[in-house]
């Protein structure tokens, strides 16, 4: 019977059930003085505070089994007003999120965590649903002094509202829940009192903006140490009898992996191999070599291992058009190699310009640039006109830019060819006197793929 029950999907995570007890603890713990003892200290009791809608055996134990048992106070009862889908917040249903996770790993033998990579998983977060929860605290007192005591312990929290953990999972994005007094009413009886004696309940209305979420998807993630066996794609018209049919194909299969939860840092023509932390340090005090992380896997040749840089944001896919590919080469520094980038894997280029200079120090036909001429195009580091001294502002005939511009001369004179201020859309250039390729981020211009790569960002093809 139960695998019907899984196969028709039943889930039930107890969410609301676990908003409803996080919201009743902020009232748990509440005291009222009643007065002072025969020695002369203080007395104290202790206010409960349980759900109001209670099972019906629950409430005749409470009463002895007799209607003729008046309910004791001061209590404090809880429970749902309302429970309404919040629009205001509504998301894309189809979102999904996803989280690579790390363990370190446990040695059972003795009891604590290592400082080696335990399991990896792969975890995907469905979009939650909002809802607004209107929750009501009533609280039952015999006497104003005991609604007094416990009113201002209460509304001193609210200013005018107090935030919750309702979860200690680290993956829970729905953990934080903030409460906020919405509305108060002081008394149940009518004014004068006289000599009714019924208990005074005095009410408050919370309300809470909740979230309630589908069940996540968990992989065991793969993607540090993976190994993938590619075999080649060959003509339809192959014939398996012909003599040496796959003689003319250089590689017949690879194997594409990643270094067991290490990163690589790309700087200058070569490649550093680092741990996950980004130091050199394999974590017994040797440092990181690239023929030791190789070994197993055929080891490193050189001009024919490759390495593939992921600029995209998704570790997982198998393919990427948009990888940056080279190979690699021993340096002789166990982790630094050599790499030499297959140009046409680069991003495409929207242009290119003749220099990256510095516009206060070179100018046209000054020793350092030649003399202007229609089409050339230059990416300043500094401002010109609005800072310049007025012999640079005249050599670039009175052109006002601003630094991370790129000027061109039209064949009279220069003017603005990419306003940086203007410009927040991703473009690609290419500096034609040193040959390296630069990224516009909307706010500077960087390296279009030098930096640090972070396990599952890299690739190694042997």
């Amino acid at each position: 019977m139960a695998s019907r029950y899984r196969e028709a999907g039943y889930f039930y995570d107890e969410q609301f059930r676990r908003y409803i007890l996080q919201f009743m603890r902020l009232f748990g713990g509440l005291l009222v003085k009643t007065g002072k003892g025969a020695d002369g200290t203080e007395k104290f009791i202790k206010v409960p505070c349980r759900y109001a809608d209670m099972q019906r055996m629950v409430g005749h134990i409470l009463k002895n089994n007799s209607e003729n048992v008046i309910n004791s106070c001061p209590f404090i009862t809880s429970h749902i007003l309302t429970i309404q889908p919040d629009r205001s917040r509504t998301l894309d249903p189809l979102y999904v999120d996803k989280q690579q996770i790390t363990e370190r790993e446990f040695n059972h033998e003795i009891g604590k965590y290592t400082d080696k990579v335990g399991n990896r998983y792969s975890v995907e977060r469905l979009m939650p649903t909002p809802y607004t929860l209107t929750m009501q605290v009533d609280v039952w007192t015999s006497n104003s002094d005991q609604k007094l005591q416990l009113m201002e312990q209460i509304l001193v929290l609210f200013n005018p509202s107090i935030e919750l953990q309702s979860s200690t999972n680290i993956l829970d994005w729905t953990s934080l829940v903030i409460v906020e007094l919405t509305d108060i009413s002081w008394s149940s009886r009518g004014v004068p009192q006289g000599v009714d004696t019924q208990i005074d309940i005095g009410s408050m209305t919370f309300t809470m903006p909740v979230w309630i979420s589908p069940p996540a998807k968990v992989y065991q993630q793969r993607i540090i140490e993976q190994i993938t066996n590619r075999i080649n794609d060959y003509p339809d018209d192959w014939d398996p009898d012909a003599y040496d049919f796959f003689g003319g194909q250089t590689f017949l299969t690879r194997d594409i992996f990643t270094p067991l939860n290490a990163s690589i840092n790309v700087v200058n023509g070569q490649i550093q191999l680092l741990n996950h932390a980004g130091l050199n340090d394999r974590g017994d005090g040797q440092e990181m070599n690239w023929a030791d992380y190789l070994e197993t896997y055929g080891g490193l040749k050189d001009g024919v291992t490759q390495i593939r840089l992921r600029l995209q944001s998704d570790p997982e896919a198998q393919t990427n058009p948009d990888d940056i590919v080279g190979t690699i080469e021993e340096t002789g520094t166990g982790n630094v190699v050599d790499y030499t980038v297959d140009t046409d894997t680069l991003p495409g280029t929207a242009f290119t310009v003749n220099a990256i200079i510095n516009p206060h120090n070179s100018y046209p036909d000054d020793g350092t640039l030649p003399v202007a001429a229609t089409g050339q195009k230059y990416l300043i580091l500094d401002d010109i006109g609005a800072i310049g001294a007025s012999n640079v502002t005249n050599a670039w005939d009175n052109l006002v830019a601003n630094k991370n511009d790129i000027i061109q001369y039209n064949g009279s004179s220069w003017v603005v060819f990419f306003d940086s201020s203007a410009t927040e859309d991703i473009t690609y250039i290419q500096n034609n006197f040193t040959g390296d390729q630069f990224k516009w981020n909307g706010t500077q211009w960087m390296d279009s793929y030098q930096g640090k790569y972070y396990p599952g960002f890299w690739r190694i093809v042997m």
